[in-house]
């Protein structure tokens, strides 16, 4: 099965974020589900997500972070985010 990335469909701003990432969903393309890891692959933050969410990053250190956003399981998109 080939995974299709949308990268352009999902706005995750802003960028850089220092307390809050907003993930805005286009219609017909919905991501269900994030995870923000660190640059080494650690898991931070998962979390079921709805159209248009905002998600607490306060708690994260600065630093640069991989968010990736799942539908149905699978990832559909994967961007990169600086944390101030």
């Amino acid at each position: 099965k080939r995974t299709i990335f949308l990268f352009l469909l999902y706005p995750i701003f802003p960028n850089p974020i220092s307390t809050e990432l907003r993930i805005k969903n286009v219609e017909g393309h919905v991501a269900d589900f994030v995870k923000i890891n660190s640059i080494d692959g650690t898991s931070l933050i998962e979390k079921q997500i709805n159209n248009n969410e905002v998600i607490n990053v306060s708690r994260l250190n600065p630093g640069l972070y991989i968010v990736n956003l799942y539908q149905n399981g699978q990832v559909i998109a994967i961007k990169k985010v600086i944390k101030l």
